[in-house]
Parts: structure tokens; sequence; C-alpha cells
């Protein structure tokens, strides 16, 4: 039978930002900035930021943190330097003002249009080709945890030839039809960069040192459910020659018997049972972490 659960540990875990996204990272994306100072790369970069904030809020892997300080704070400080904002430091600074594990950046590189001009020398329709840089800083160790680079064009391209074949009627319609194709290539970034990641809310069921039932700060909200297996690890910052490394050491197999609501489930250990529950009562840093198929334990 089921103990009784400790409530308040429970409206605690709900009240952080890490367990109110039921195992989903929070991501601070920070106003995107852009290499050329001029009106079309800066509405590149206002886009390109918008783009990518949807494709992360869909991906059911992160929440996009409230972006209403971070805007506050940069009209304070009138950033400008793309060098200076972009400064894995000052990255670092602006996460956690909003309480995130990641802070996303982006710096459009170029963001070229082209216009193809009808007989009297007035512009007929337009072409662009953008280039969007993306880094992404772990908030907790200041290591760069992704980054990528995309290239996208306007319909057959960019150049004098994709602008004779562009419907585009304007420099900002040219650049949006190009961003459109950012969400297709930057998924498979997100996924190998933004894995669920699931808090112990505590040991439900134990037989004798081994913990046998856990309850997990996860449920329908991130997509889980039964059968789903989880790898349980342990982790810790290590400095090494003076840079922070973060090191995942295998601890146990999860199994999702029942998902309760969009926060919880209920999951019974099918490896590692008395190093969870030793590592619980240490309140080591315990996470489930989606992984294969547990190895079938020695009766």
């Amino acid at each position: 039978r089921l103990r009784f659960r400790n409530m308040a540990l429970i409206a605690t875990l709900l009240s952080s930002p890490l367990m109110a996204t039921a195992g989903k990272s929070v991501i601070a994306i920070v106003p995107f900035t852009h290499t050329v100072n001029d009106g079309v790369s800066q509405f590149a970069a206002r886009n390109a930021m918008e783009i990518v904030s949807d494709v992360i809020a869909k991906s059911n892997r992160a929440t996009v943190a409230d972006r209403t300080k971070l805007d506050h704070l940069a009209q304070e400080r009138e950033i400008e330097k793309r060098e200076d904002f972009l400064s894995s430091a000052n990255l670092v600074e602006q996460g956690k003002l909003l309480g995130a594990q990641y802070v996303l950046a982006g710096n459009v590189d170029s963001a070229d249009v082209t216009a193809n001009r009808d007989e009297r020398g007035q512009a007929a329709s337009y072409a662009a080709t953008v280039v969007l840089s993306l880094k992404v800083i772990d908030i907790e160790t200041g290591a760069v945890a992704g980054s990528d680079k995309y290239e996208v064009s306007s319909g057959a391209g960019g150049g004098v030839f994709g602008a004779m074949l562009s419907f585009a009627k304007s420099p900002q319609d040219a650049i949006r039809k190009a961003l459109g194709d950012v969400p297709k290539k930057m998924t498979p970034f997100v996924m190998r960069t933004f894995t669920l990641s699931f808090s112990i809310a505590e040991v439900s069921e134990s037989q004798g040192d081994a913990a046998t039932k856990v309850l997990l700060a996860g449920g329908s909200g991130a997509g889980l459910k039964k059968g789903d297996v989880l790898k349980v690890v342990e982790i810790a910052t290590l400095e090494v020659e003076g840079k922070p490394l973060v090191r995942k050491k295998d601890v146990g197999d999860l199994v999702v018997d029942l998902v309760e609501d969009e926060n919880f489930s209920l999951c019974t250990v099918a490896r590692g049972g008395p190093a969870i529950a030793e590592k619980m009562a240490a309140k080591a840093k315990l996470r489930a972490v989606p992984g294969p198929a547990p190895v079938p334990q020695k009766k």
C-alpha cells in the first residue's frame, strides 16, 4: 500500500520553475542580435527570435521563460555590442534572472535582399537569404550546451534569379519567407540539446533497503505514458582544469506504471533500488531521463 505523500513536498515541487514544467527545461531566450546594423537585419533578428521561440515552445521539450524582466534589463543597460551581449558570462547572468536552466542567444550573421526590377526599373519582387546562428548556454556550468547555424532563402533562393521567381512584394516579406524554413532546420537541434529530465519526488514503496516504487515529477504534460522506460542518473559538477564539467553517473532504471496527471507519474524501480533509496536519503541530485529498456535483474 502506498504511504501517505508529503503534500508540502509536492507543493514545493510544483512551485519551483523546473517542476512546474513537468520535466521540461526552462529556457530564457535573449533578444537576438545582428552583425550588420541596418533595418533589414533588425527586422530579421526580431522575426527570427519569434520563430525560434515558437519552435521551442511547440517542441514539448522546454518551456520558454517570461521575457518581461529581460527586456527591461536590456533597455536599462542599452546593450548594443554583439560581442558583449553574446558573452557566456552575460548570458548566464540574464538566464539566472529568469530562473532558467538554459539561455539561448541568436545572431543574424547576414540578411541579404535582392530586388527583381521590371522594364521601368521598379522593384517587382524580392528574394532574401538569411544566415542565423544560435548558441545555448547551460546556466549551472556556464558551458556551451549546443550551437547551430542555418542559411535559409526565400523562393528559389537569394540573388537576382531567386528574386525573379519570388512572389515577395517587399524586403520584409522576402525575409519572412526565408525564415519560414528555420523550424524544419532547427528541430533536430532542439531535440538533441533539450532532453527531458525529471526529478524523483519521493520513494513511494520500499522493500528492505531498496526502493521499489517512486513518484516521478513528470506526467502527461511532458508526454509520459504507461510503459515508458527512464534511466536514473546522479548529476554532479566537477571542476577539471578550471572548467566545470557535468558528470552523469548511472544509478538505475524506472518503468512508468501510472501517469497520474500532467505533473506526476508512479514508476516501478526495475534496477538500482538500493542505490536509489540511498541517494534519495542523502538528497543527491537524481534525474530520470529517457533511456533504453532495462536489463532484467538476476533473481
